[in-house]
């Protein structure tokens, strides 16, 4: 799991760490993520998700359509 690794390898936290059961993965959580990472910005098929904080309404906008691919995004305010 390459991508997992390579995440680590930059220091990326997990805020829930999957794992590998013949095909099949269980769901893995990154945190505090830069959206300029190549983790934020690659589109994967995968039971991986990324939580990037927004400071504000207008930087989250920001944030989700700062991307190369059309990757699906979740605002969530008040958490």
């Amino acid at each position: 799991m390459k991508i997992i690794e390579d995440a680590k390898g930059e220091g990326i936290q997990l805020a829930l760490e999957g794992k590998r059961i013949g095909n099949l993965i269980t769901p893995f959580v990154f945190i505090n993520v830069d959206n300029d990472s190549k983790r934020a910005q690659t589109e994967l098929f995968a039971p991986i998700s990324t939580i990037i904080k927004a400071q504000s309404d207008e930087n989250a906008i920001k944030l989700a359509n700062d991307t190369e691919y059309d990757l699906v995004q979740l605002y969530l305010r008040g958490i």
